[in-house]
C-alpha cells in the first residue's frame, strides 16, 4: 500500500482464492503389504491342507476353513487398500480441482477491469480538488492584484526569506545577552542568577519588542495613507527616545553598581537613586557606555529587522504568501496527480507478475499432484496383483497338500483343484478407476498431461503479454490526459 498525497492507494485486485499459498506437500498412504505366507504360514497351511485331504476335505461344493480364511483375508486386504487411497485420492482430487478452477479464472482481464475504474476515479477526485484549489487561487489573485492596484505597488514582495531574518533576531538577542552579562554580573548582589534574569528581561526588550514593533508600527510609515505615515513617523520617534533612555538608564545603573561595589556601599535600592532615574546626570564610563551603545543598536536593528521582514509594505508580505501557497496547493496536487498514477501502474504491473507467477506454481502444482494420482492409481493395482499372486501361491500349497493326502477313488478332487490359479479379484476391484470412481475425472496420463501443461503455461504467457500491453495503452492516454489537467492549471 502505498500513499500520495491525499490519496491512499488499495491494490485493485487479490486474488480471493490462491491455491497454493501455504501449500504443503501431501504425503502419499501407506499401502499395506499382504502378509499371508512365509515358513511358518506355509507349514500351517500344508498341516491343515494334509489333515483336509485325509478326510475329503473340501467337495466340490463347499470350500475348507483354511480356504475361507485365505479368502476372507483377500477381501479384507481389498478393503484397506480402498480406504487407504479413498482418503488419499479425495484430498487429490480436491487439490487438482482448485488448481483447476483457479486456472480457469480469467485473472489478467479482472486485473485490468478493475484497474480502469480505480485510474479513473482518482483522475476525477483530483480533477474535483484542483477545481476547488483554482477558485481558491483565483479568489486570491484578485484579492491580490486588488491590494497591489489600491496600493501602487508594481513590485514583487520582497522579505520572504524568514529564516535569515529569525537567524538575525536571535543572533542579536544572543550577542547581547551575553556581552551583557559579562559587563555587568561581578557587580550584582544576587550574583550571576541576578544577571542571567536582569540581562535576558533587557536583551527581551531590546531585540524582541523591537522586532514586534517593527513588524506591527513601522511598516506603515511607507503607507500610502498619509495618517498611517504620520503614526509610524511617530512611533519611530518614540522608539528611538524610549529606547535610547532606557539602555541609557541601564548604563546608569550598572555605573551605580560599581560605585557601589567599589565603595561597599550599602546604600538603598539604586532604583530609589535619582541619578538612575536621570542617567544623564551619571558620569558613565567607557564599559558602561559600551552597554548602552550595544543595547541601543540592538533595538534599532531589531526594529529594522521586524520592519524589512515579509515586505516593509504592511500587508503585502501576507496577501503574498496567500497567493503563492494557494499556488502551491495547486502545483503539489499536480505533481501527486503525474506521481500516483505512475504509482498506480507501477503496482498493477507488480500484481501482474505476482499473478503471472501465482498461475505458473499453480500449473506446477496441478501437473505434481494429477502425477501423483496416477500414480496412487498404479500402485493400488500393483498391490491388489501381487496380493492377487500371493493368495494363489498359498491356495497352492494348500491343493498340492490336499491332493497328495486325499483318497482319490474315494473322494474325487473338486473341479477347481485343476484350475492354474484359483483366485483372481475381480476386474472391478483390480481397476482403481473403478474402485476410485469419485476420482477418476481428473485422472490423467503422462503425455497428456505435459502437453497440457504446455498449453496451460503458453495460456499463461499470451494473457500475460495481452494484460502488459492493456496496461501500457491505457498508462498512454492516462498521460495524455494528466499532461491535458497540466496545462489547464499552468499559471498564467
Amino acid at each position: 500500500m502505498a500513499n500520495q498525497g491525499s490519496f491512499q492507494y488499495v491494490p485493485v485486485f487479490v486474488p480471493e482464492f490462491n491455491p497454493i499459498k501455504d501449500r504443503k506437500k501431501l504425503n502419499p498412504p501407506l499401502w499395506e503389504d499382504f502378509h499371508r505366507h512365509g515358513k511358518q504360514k506355509e507349514r500351517k497351511i500344508k498341516k491343515r491342507a494334509v489333515e483336509d485331504g485325509n478326510f475329503g476335505i473340501p467337495s466340490d461344493e463347499q470350500l475348507s476353513n483354511t480356504e475361507n480364511e485365505i479368502l476372507a483375508d483377500a477381501e479384507e486386504y481389498q478393503h484397506k487398500l480402498a480406504n487407504t487411497g479413498s482418503e488419499y485420492f479425495t484430498e487429490l482430487e480436491n487439490r487438482i480441482n482448485s488448481y483447476s478452477d483457479f486456472l480457469s479464472l480469467e485473472n489478467f482481464k479482472t486485473l485490468f477491469n478493475r484497474l480502469t475504474p480505480s485510474v479513473q476515479d482518482y483522475i476525477d477526485k483530483t480533477k474535483l480538488k484542483l477545481s476547488q484549489l483554482q477558485g481558491v487561487h483565483d479568489k486570491n489573485i484578485e484579492n491580490y492584484e486588488q491590494f497591489k492596484k489600491v496600493n501602487r505597488l508594481r513590485r514583487p514582495a520582497s522579505g520572504q526569506n524568514y529564516s535569515l531574518y529569525i537567524v538575525v533576531i536571535l543572533f542579536l538577542f544572543v550577542l547581547e545577552f551575553l556581552i551583557n552579562n559579562f559587563l555587568v554580573a561581578d557587580y550584582l548582589e544576587g550574583g550571576g542568577l541576578e544577571s542571567i534574569f536582569l540581562t535576558f528581561g533587557v536583551g527581551f526588550i531590546n531585540v524582541f519588542i523591537s522586532f514586534l514593533l517593527g513588524y506591527y508600527l513601522l511598516k506603515h510609515i511607507t503607507h500610502i495613507n498619509m495618517v498611517n505615515r504620520i503614526l509610524a513617523a511617530s512611533a519611530l520617534v518614540l522608539h528611538i527616545v524610549v529606547f535610547l533612555y532606557l539602555n541609557w538608564m541601564y548604563s546608569a545603573f550598572r555605573t551605580q553598581k560599581i560605585m557601589e561595589f567599589m565603595e561597599e556601599n550599602n546604600a538603598n535600592s539604586t532604583l530609589e537613586n535619582i541619578s538612575v532615574w536621570v542617567p544623564w546626570a551619571v558620569d558613565i564610563p567607557f564599559t558602561s557606555l559600551i552597554v548602552l551603545v550595544i543595547g541601543f543598536c540592538s533595538a534599532i536593528f531589531s526594529l529594522l529587522d521586524g520592519y524589512l521582514i515579509d515586505d516593509h509594505y504592511p500587508g503585502y508580505g501576507k496577501n503574498t504568501r496567500t497567493y503563492n501557497k494557494s499556488r502551491k496547493s495547486i502545483e503539489i496536487e499536480l505533481r501527486n496527480l503525474a506521481s500516483t498514477t505512475q504509482k498506480i501502474f507501477k503496482d498493477i504491473e507488480g500484481e501482474g507478475e505476482k499473478i503471472r507467477t501465482t498461475l505458473m506454481l499453480t500449473v506446477n502444482a496441478w501437473s505434481e499432484e494429477t502425477n501423483s494420482l496416477q500414480n496412487g492409481f498404479d500402485l493400488y493395482k500393483k498391490k491388489i496383483l501381487g496380493a492377487e499372486k500371493d493368495i494363489n501361491y498359498m491356495l497352492d500349497k494348500y491343493i498340492i497338500e490336499n491332493k497328495n493326502a486325499r483318497n482319490k477313488d474315494k473322494y474325487p478332487l473338486p473341479e477347481r483343484f485343476k484350475k492354474t490359479s484359483p483366485f483372481s479379484y475381480t476386474d472391478d476391484q483390480k481397476d482403481p478407476h473403478k474402485i476410485f470412481e469419485t476420482s477418476t475425472h481428473v485422472y490423467i496420463e503422462d503425455e497428456t498431461r505435459r502437453e497440457k501443461t504446455k498449453k496451460l503455461l503458453k495460456n499463461i504467457e499470451e494473457n500475460f503479454h495481452m494484460f502488459t500491453e492493456q496496461v501500457g495503452k491505457l498508462r498512454g492516454t492516462t498521460l495524455i490526459t494528466i499532461e491535458d489537467i497540466q496545462k489547464q492549471y499552468e499559471p498564467a
